[in-house]
């Protein structure tokens, strides 16, 4: 658009920019979707920009219209995104204008289009589903991307979903994608030297869906596990607590294959420090320490960290509580309360305490180690109506701590029929007859919210 100034003005010449020449005219910009795209829900969100004009009910310079596919004009008294629902799987355009408190068109007029296409979701399967079909089989699946490319002139990344992990691997091409990635990938089930892989035919065969989402949790494994059950890990995240070397030399130039063990040489797996990544020419971790990274298999099971982060001494890791349980779960005025947990830790657990408040203030139990990682501390009966407050703390030998979220029951009358929740839901056929068996009796219910 022209700006024109008197004749023969001078003022301007040979500055840019010019502000106080700069537009204030009203302007509007779709931001979302991208136009040109494809969408995988009829549900779609319009997402747009108003500047130089205030949308208001009013007292504002005007609103806002919008039409899809050309239809009904609709109104709109905000900046608020579009929701846009029941869309068919076809091609879509949506135009979106403003108009002054008279519902008149600007002049010129102010407006902003995006077309795109809804199609229906491709079909994939987890990647439990793909690991469990034949080498040679195309497959389609999703997950986070969960490494950087362990190649350099290839592609190799981990994906892993909420049931498994696979590689992406494709042969002399460089496919880009970022650690925290939702892709989807369709490709060719191969097998590397029993490392299960997904074989895109190139770009077009993987979906970026979004980004920066959170990675799977590393499961905290011990390499006599790894060992003994390394295909129910492939391609996972895992971590190694309370590691040492026990064979090889730490690289400082090409990739290496370590020995490692967590259990003084017993059981060793190993360690793979590939040149691609960020380790090689940082010092060696000194024993013990833990070691968290993808597993891959080359014949043998490996674990390959995929930065020099993904190494920390041995005891830096806060004890992890877990599995929280209650019994009895709906405990009367004659019943003592047994709290159980998992607690682990990346090194050793020096104590656990169960702290409970029956409305005199706190009091603390040690809690035993009754089995494997279990622990268990018990509260002695209390009065009906009392309600009692609980947590645990666990502490390992560096002093790092851990306070579970507080838990929390009150004390029944003893004598009271609590009747489960599964033998009021329960009918026997339920095509022919969902009444529960118990419909308009008074009961008594326990539970967790």
């Amino acid at each position: 658009e022209w700006i024109v100034l008197d004749q023969n003005t001078w003022d301007y010449v040979g500055s840019h920019p010019h502000t106080d020449l700069e537009a204030n005219d009203p302007a509007l910009v779709i931001t979302s979707p991208e136009s040109g795209s494809t969408l995988y829900s009829t549900d779609v969100t319009v997402s747009f920009t108003v500047s130089n004009f205030t949308v208001a009910t009013s007292g504002g310079d005007g609103h806002v219209h919008y039409a899809v596919d050309g239809g009904t004009t609709v109104m709109q008294y905000t900046t608020d995104d579009i929701a846009l629902t029941g869309l068919s799987e076809s091609s879509h355009t949506v135009i979106v204008w403003l108009v002054d408190n008279s519902h008149a068109n600007l002049s010129p007029h102010v407006a902003d289009t995006v077309a795109f296409t809804v199609s229906p979701s491709p079909d994939y399967i987890t990647i439990a589903e793909a690991r469990a079909l034949a080498v040679g089989t195309d497959a389609t699946v999703r997950g986070i991307v969960t490494t950087p490319n362990y190649q350099t002139t290839n592609t190799e990344y981990g994906l892993q979903d909420a049931t498994a992990g696979i590689i992406i691997f494709l042969y002399g091409e460089m496919l880009t994608m970022n650690v925290g990635d939702s892709v989807e990938v369709t490709g060719e089930l191969d097998e590397y030297n029993g490392k299960f892989e997904i074989v895109p035919s190139g770009a077009s065969g993987f979906t970026i869906i979004s980004q920066n989402n959170s990675l799977p949790a590393f499961q905290v494994v011990t390499v006599a596990s790894l060992v003994a059950n390394g295909e129910d890990y492939e391609s996972e995240l895992i971590r190694i607590n309370g590691a040492s070397i026990t064979s090889g030399d730490w690289p400082t130039s090409s990739s290496a294959n370590l020995d490692i063990s967590d259990d003084g040489g017993t059981s060793t797996v190993i360690m793979r420090i590939d040149s691609d990544m960020d380790i090689i020419g940082n010092p060696e971790p000194a024993d013990p320490f833990n070691v968290q990274g993808i597993i891959g298999q080359y014949n043998d099971y490996q674990i390959l960290p995929r930065y020099y982060t993904d190494f920390s001494p041995a005891g830096a890791v806060a004890p992890t509580i877990a599995d929280i349980t209650m019994d009895p779960t709906s405990p009367t005025d004659e019943d003592n309360v047994t709290i159980s947990a998992t607690v682990t830790d990346d090194s050793t657990v020096a104590s656990v305490t169960l702290t409970y408040d029956a409305g005199s203030g706190n009091t603390d139990v040690t809690m035993s180690n009754t089995t494997g990682d279990t622990y268990a501390g018990t509260i002695p009966a209390q009065s009906s109506g009392t309600i009692v407050i609980y947590t645990i703390t666990a502490v390992d030998n560096s002093g790092n701590s851990t306070e579970s979220d507080e838990g929390t029951y009150t004390v029944l009358p003893s004598g009271i029929v609590i009747t489960s929740i599964y033998d009021i839901q329960y009918v026997s056929d339920p095509t022919t007859d969902d009444a529960s068996p118990l419909d308009g009796q008074t009961v008594t219910i326990s539970g967790v919210v």
